[in-house]
């Protein structure tokens, strides 16, 4: 039986009464006047509880794609059912999207009720809905809502955490190269950077990296995998798409409007940085080399100690070393156009937290948290992390990188990429240079990253405060905004004061520093 509902023009959205079981029928009127000819094919969210639970409802779409042209009135009927799970008195919604056509989405509320007999489980409700392209506006005010922040950042975080599953691990990787490449060229301009960098060419160890870089041609690798993802993502980085996210679930009332430029992570200029250096291994090498050191005071360490003990090594290169470290990124970067990008961020979403969870235990990084905890930013903040899955995604990556890198490294008992890339850098050293510190991994472990997932769970609190935290402590931006939000709870944030004595340089392409 069919029941065809009368939903009024100039809608602000679809909400309508359905019973478990029952099936909707929405029948899309559309009136095109948009000028230009469109492959048209609209998207229909997952469903969002309102207790704040997600769920996927299948829905099927007659035909599947429309081609539109000014002046075209189609039809197209999306169709799908209600699950029985749903009690009465329940309310699931769920945005109609237009993808490359229109911004705003149409929201469609539905409520649960109570069935009068077995006939209404198996009513069709047919919903026709008038829609006219590109959607106008009355009296300054869109026809259609827009999901609200903390909506949105659900989303956002589900789509998001989708695509790390398509995005190749080369995007980032090259992107990292060229944001400490070019905080490497802005350290070389001080007395101790280019005091470093000027004691480092007189190695061996730097001279094998320079002929390894040369050799693989690295640099024009590094150029290509900018141009494709500089292509496909408009000019920006993933950083900043991702670090955006996070700044855009600041409530509105966080008084940052005269100094909103400041927490605007600056577009990805990586081409024209690429475009400067060209081909010179030399400088890449050198700037990537620096920018290790800006950002671990361990890695700077050890690159004092090499510049120190090999200084009378000048113009002897060891062309074994050099030949193998080239083999060694020949077999190895290829891995990076299949691997899931998945695995790099995992990598160093962990190494964030744990620095995260280590100041939470500090006294000044336990009163942070306490401010924080008291905000809608945090909350926000914990409810995308929860209704996306947050914590379950980060287990089963983990769990599934153990497991891989205990298969295909048995004998090494490490597999994970940021590891592999430390490994690499040392293995440049001369052979008779005794470097133990070189034993003394940088990266975290496979089994420590294992019981830091362990320890924390499925506590999505505590996963976003340790991302937080530890974005607190490597970006200014994310620190300034953190204090902001404390401020506009009348708290003063710790964070700020700290940050003065334990910050240096950060390397996402913003002028401040990173914590050592």
């Amino acid at each position: 039986m069919s029941e065809i509902l009368a939903i009024p023009q100039n809608l602000t959205q679809v909400k309508i009464e359905v019973y478990p079981g029952s099936t909707v029928a929405i029948e899309l009127l559309l009136d095109s006047q948009i000028d230009e000819t469109l492959l048209f094919r609209p998207t229909l969210d997952d469903w969002l509880l309102d207790n704040g639970q997600v769920i996927c409802i299948p829905s099927n779409m007659s035909p599947p794609y429309l081609y539109i042209h000014k002046g075209s009135k189609l039809n197209q009927k999306i169709k799908f059912s209600i699950p029985f799970l749903l009690q009465p008195k329940q309310k699931i919604v769920s945005w109609l999207r237009f993808p490359g056509i229109q911004e705003e989405a149409i929201p469609i509320e539905l409520e649960i009720v109570s069935p009068t007999s077995e006939k209404d489980k198996e009513r069709v409700f047919e919903v026709p809905l008038e829609v006219t392209l590109p959607f106008t506006v009355l009296e300054g005010n869109s026809l259609w809502n827009t999901p609200d922040k903390t909506t949105a950042a659900i989303f956002g975080l589900m789509s998001g955490l989708m695509d790390l599953d398509k995005i190749p691990s080369r995007w980032l990787a090259a992107e990292l190269f060229v944001v400490l490449c070019q905080k490497g060229e802005e350290y070389a301009q001080t007395e101790s950077g280019r005091k470093l960098l000027d004691r480092l060419k007189l190695t061996r160890f730097y001279q094998n990296g320079v002929t390894a870089f040369a050799s693989a041609q690295i640099p024009n690798w590094i150029s290509d995998s900018i141009k494709s993802t500089s292509a496909i993502l408009s000019g920006q980085s993933l950083l900043h798409i991702w670090q955006e996210w996070l700044l855009n679930i600041a409530p509105e009332d966080v008084k940052l409007n005269d100094k909103k430029g400041e927490f605007s992570l600056p577009a990805f200029l990586g081409e024209k940085f690429v475009y400067k250096l060209g081909g010179n291994a030399d400088r890449w090498f050198g700037g990537i080399l620096l920018g290790l050191a800006h950002i671990s005071p361990a890695i700077a360490k050890k690159l004092q100690y090499m510049a120190s003990t090999d200084r009378n090594s000048a113009g002897r290169l060891e062309s074994d070393r050099a030949t193998e470290a080239t083999k060694s990124l020949v077999a190895g970067l290829p891995g990076l156009d299949t691997t899931p990008v998945r695995w790099l961020v995992l990598e160093l979403l962990l190494l964030v937290c744990q620095q995260g969870d280590r100041y939470a235990r500090t006294q000044a990084g336990s009163q942070l948290l306490t401010q924080l905890q008291r905000t809608d930013f945090f909350q926000n903040g914990v409810l995308a992390f929860a209704s996306a899955e947050f914590p379950r995604w980060t287990v089963i990556s983990q769990q599934a990188a153990s497991a891989y890198h205990t298969y295909v490294a048995v004998e090494k008992g490490e597999g994970n990429l940021l590891y592999l890339g430390e490994q690499w850098l040392w293995s440049l050293l001369p052979t008779e240079l005794k470097l133990s510190q070189a034993k003394d991994r940088i990266t975290i472990s496979n089994a420590a990253a294992d019981n830091f997932v362990e320890s924390v769970g499925m506590n999505a609190e505590r996963w976003f405060s340790c991302v937080v935290l530890g974005l607190g402590l490597i970006s200014p931006r994310i620190a300034a905004l953190c204090q902001a939000i404390a401020s506009s709870k009348n708290i003063t944030s710790p964070l700020s004061k700290s940050a003065e004595q334990t910050i240096l340089n950060d390397v996402f392409q913003e002028a401040g520093s990173l914590q050592r």
